[in-house]
């Protein structure tokens, strides 16, 4: 038996099936691929809403006071097995408590994502090619039977050639190129539900999008990018002024550790303005719905919201991808007639 269980949900015919964790398609051979890629990356962010202010404050309350009981244990000439005994069980039973609530809601978003992209939950297997009996898609790798309403595409899923000799480093600079700050977690759509919020950089949807869908994506990005750039040059250069008199302060002083501290401070200054000036400070979410509505894209998950089928009376847009409803501004609702 498993201390910490995986994300487990019934497939649709209701037989139990573990899912896949997003450390395992991060991790995948086919993250190169631009689609499977952006699929990752959507579901990566749909499940930055599940964390709530208790699973982000709770890892760092038991740091801290893991920290404080192993001081104390130390003080009074304790061993440090001990200092560990006195905080580290009920620290893991908190942490199981946390995780456990969580996974059925995990689960959910999981599978939901994945299907849409034609993605098997339970074993991450490509359902291209699959045959369909009675509006069930069967997975041959893992056996799990999903309804074919719930895919939305197929995807080939090629791999670069020579890609598993070098895929730890590889892997880790596809990352670092495509790295984007949370910003904005969550956004309500016009029917007041919660729902995941796309980057404003949307590096992974552009990466796997073509022709006019691409040059919509890229508009959008600028857009939402014209927003706060003035606060991040700000605070990117007031970062790197206090970073060089700390610098300037440790080198005067002479000592190896302050040199030390000197000469690390520099690559993390230079690091650190990378990383606000790619940052998503002052764009919030109303800035992503406006720029992203406007092109007939989905806030949710930037999928097309442009389609052949006439708009409801009530003029709200069900995107086809995530099931957000959306009201398109009038200027371009008419092209979804």
């Amino acid at each position: 038996m498993r201390l910490f269980s995986k994300a487990a949900t019934t497939d649709d015919t209701g037989k139990p099936r573990a899912i896949i964790s997003i450390w395992q398609l991060r991790w995948d051979e086919r993250h190169s691929d631009p689609a499977f890629a952006a699929a990752v990356h959507r579901l990566s962010r749909a499940l930055i809403v599940e964390k709530t202010n208790t699973t982000i404050m709770a890892p760092l309350m038991m740091l801290a006071t893991g920290g404080f009981f192993t001081y104390l244990t130390l003080l009074a000439n304790s061993t440090i097995v001990l200092s560990y005994l006195v905080w580290a069980p009920p620290a893991l039973a908190l942490y199981w408590l946390l995780r456990r609530e969580k996974l059925p809601r995990v689960a959910k978003r999981t599978a939901d994502i994945l299907l849409a992209n034609g993605i098997c939950p339970g074993c991450a297997y490509n359902l291209a090619g699959q045959p369909v009996t009675d509006e069930l898609l069967k997975c041959s790798e893992c056996g799990a039977a999903w309804l074919r309403s719930r895919i939305a595409r197929f995807h080939s899923f090629s791999r670069r050639a020579g890609r598993s000799e070098a895929r730890p480093l590889q892997l880790w600079w596809e990352r670092v190129k495509t790295y984007e700050r949370h910003g904005p977690t969550s956004i309500f759509d016009d029917r007041s539900f919660q729902r995941p919020v796309v980057s404003p950089h949307l590096a992974w949807p552009i990466r796997a999008a073509d022709g006019d869908f691409r040059d919509r994506l890229l508009e959008a990005r600028r857009e939402m990018l014209s927003h706060g750039s003035l606060r991040r040059i700000l605070g990117m250069c007031a970062f790197q002024v206090f970073a060089f008199i700390v610098v300037v302060a440790n080198l005067r002083v002479g000592r190896p550790l302050n040199t030390f501290t000197a000469l690390f401070l520099v690559p993390t200054a230079a690091y650190s303005a990378i990383l606000t000036l790619r940052g998503a400070a002052g764009i919030n979410t109303s800035h992503i719905k406006d720029a992203m509505l406007f092109r007939c894209l989905c806030p949710s998950c930037a999928a097309d919201l442009v389609t052949d089928k006439a708009s409801p009376p009530s003029g709200l847009t069900t995107c086809p991808e995530c099931g957000a409803i959306w009201r398109l501004p009038s200027p371009r609702a008419g092209k979804n007639v």
